[in-house]
């Protein structure tokens, strides 16, 4: 379904995240959104440094407007826009200082810029089934739609990266992790659509980088399906999208050789 760009042509928008004021000092850590918000100091730094993000986005003219992701953590090297969503799935354990088992980190070692900053996502297990995710995305849509009459999109982690990156210690069957975390993020993604969001955006699903990593042992197509698990449904409901970038921690690139989408 296309709403927001039906009958439109090149609509200006930006991936998502915006840069955090050095005054929004206020963080989640690991509680629910809704809970947040019902924290005074929080939510006045939330909602203030949501009201900068429309002010920039209306001086700049953009069209499509973003929340900033002002809902995540002010972490080393952009680690909340993976904690996010592994501090808010059943069947995710703590963090642990390690490295993720992702193909991309088989050429790095201690001392490496990448490992530096990939270490710092502190890998959770999976110690159980996975079940109900609680990323409350409908809670950040109904934060910001208030504070302007752009459309707003809100996006989040795709279940594909958070498969690659998680150590499993209880499927012992990474595709069926994968299916799973797929099914729960669409649940979520749901509620997102469901309280007006006109536009979801899943954010690097993995297909262009397995293609590349010989020791994957997941087929393409299987990757294509767990993809249309994760938004089926959606598009009765609203635009869905995804943004792809191959990532770019700390302005490092992931992959140590060039990498294509052919």
């Amino acid at each position: 379904m296309h709403t927001v760009t039906k009958g439109k042509a090149l609509l200006t928008t930006t991936t998502g995240a915006l840069p955090r004021p050095s005054w929004y000092t206020e963080n989640l850590r690991g509680i629910p959104l809704s809970q947040g918000f019902s924290q005074q100091a929080y939510r006045e730094q939330h909602f203030d440094c949501l009201a900068c993000n429309v002010a920039a986005q209306h001086r700049a003219g953009i069209d499509i407007f973003v929340d900033g992701d002002v809902r995540l953590d002010d972490d080393v090297a952009g680690r909340s826009w993976v904690s996010y969503a592994t501090e808010r799935i059943e069947g995710i354990g703590a963090p642990r200082v390690e490295v993720p088992p992702a193909g991309f980190m088989a050429d790095k070692g201690p001392g490496d810029l990448m490992w530096e900053v990939i270490e710092t996502r502190m890998t959770p297990p999976v110690i159980g089934k996975i079940g109900a995710a609680s990323l409350q995305l409908d809670r950040a849509y109904k934060a910001i739609a208030p504070m302007t009459d752009r459309p707003v999109k809100i996006g989040s982690i795709s279940a594909q990266i958070l498969a690659l990156m998680l150590t499993d210690e209880h499927y012992k069957d990474r595709l069926q992790l994968l299916m799973d975390l797929s099914a729960a993020l669409n649940r979520d993604y749901h509620a997102l659509a469901d309280a007006g969001a006109p536009l979801v955006q899943i954010e690097e699903p993995a297909i262009h980088q397995i293609i590349a990593d010989p020791n994957q042992k997941i087929i393409p197509e299987k990757w294509v399906e767990a993809f249309n698990t994760e938004v089926k449904g959606l598009r009765d409901k609203c635009e869905v999208w995804c943004h792809t970038c191959w990532g770019s921690p700390a302005a490092q690139r992931v992959a140590s050789k060039n990498q294509s989408y052919k």
